[in-house]
């Protein structure tokens, strides 16, 4: 990948690459490999650039990673250019390997398809989703557009999930503003705590049973179990969720993420994808006598 930048006021060549604000790691191995060139020519850093000067940089060529195994399982891919890929994660599959979880991961599935379809790309994850957690997951084909999605994540891209909880929420819709941490240091599980991280889910209930609720959740930021931790905190755990359910029904976990929507941030274009409710959640519903 080709960047291009028009230098717009006269400066020292040094000034005007850190104006770039790239990431340090990107613009140290750019450097180290004279990836960098002003007007087609190379360029001493205590050089000046003048108004019009044309700065290339060239992205350094990223390689699939051979640390862990490259398994064949199909993609189910929603959304594909040049510079992204969005995914149906399944339920029951992790994101990322693991001791616990060497192999059939997305990220082996991932690497597999880099291989086959010749990406040459680490991954780099711009959400990530629990391992029994289902839906829509956007993929960076390099670090710069990884960054670029990355530096505001909670401005550039909506994620919007469904769930089934357990009882009937008092308020159709509420936001939940509320902290949150790790239960302590060792621990999986999170916590609602006065001293954690900010955390701010909207939920909105699309319909109610006899002994629980299908609800609309849309994202305000992005904490590790979110939406479990808050949903459980206010009474309503979700259907399935051992982590967070006291009695968690013998099912996977009633949770989906159905829509994501950003901006390109190479063509500035809008993307949404929208996916409808799984045949999970169906399931769930009609033997509650309903219907969706």
């Amino acid at each position: 990948m080709i960047l291009e930048y028009v230098v717009e006021q006269n400066q020292l060549f040094s000034d005007f690459l850190n104006n770039l604000q790239l990431p340090k790691n990107l613009m140290s191995s750019i450097l180290s490999q004279s990836l960098i060139q002003v007007n087609g020519q190379t360029l001493p850093f205590y050089k000046s650039v003048i108004k019009g000067d044309i700065v290339t940089l060239f992205l350094p060529e990223e390689t699939v990673d051979t640390s862990i195994s490259h398994d064949n399982i199909k993609l189910n891919i929603v959304y594909e250019d040049a510079y992204l890929l969005i995914v149906n994660k399944p339920a029951g599959m992790p994101v990322m390997v693991t001791k616990s979880h060497p192999n059939n991961t997305l990220s082996n599935a991932l690497c597999y398809y880099y291989v086959q379809n010749h990406i040459m790309s680490k991954i780099h994850l711009i959400n990530r989703l629990d391992k029994d957690t289902s839906g829509l997951m956007a993929i960076a084909k390099n670090r710069y557009v990884k960054y670029l999605l990355s530096e505001n994540l909670k401005i550039k891209i909506e994620r919007e999930y469904y769930c089934i909880v357990q009882g009937i929420p008092l308020l159709n819709h509420q936001i939940i503003n509320l902290p949150i941490k790790k239960e302590s240091q060792d621990s999986l599980i999170r916590i609602v705590h006065p001293y954690g991280l900010n955390a701010i889910t909207e939920y909105t209930v699309i319909k109610s049973f006899d002994d629980c609720s299908l609800l609309k959740v849309l994202l305000k930021t992005g904490r590790t179990h979110q939406i479990r931790v808050h949903l459980s905190h206010i009474g309503h755990p979700i259907i399935g969720d051992k982590l967070y359910h006291n009695n968690p029904q013998p099912t996977e976990m009633m949770l989906f993420s159905h829509r994501i929507k950003l901006i390109h941030p190479i063509t500035y274009k809008l993307i949404e994808i929208n996916l409808e409710i799984p045949e999970s959640f169906k399931k769930l519903i009609n033997e509650k006598g309903q219907s969706f």
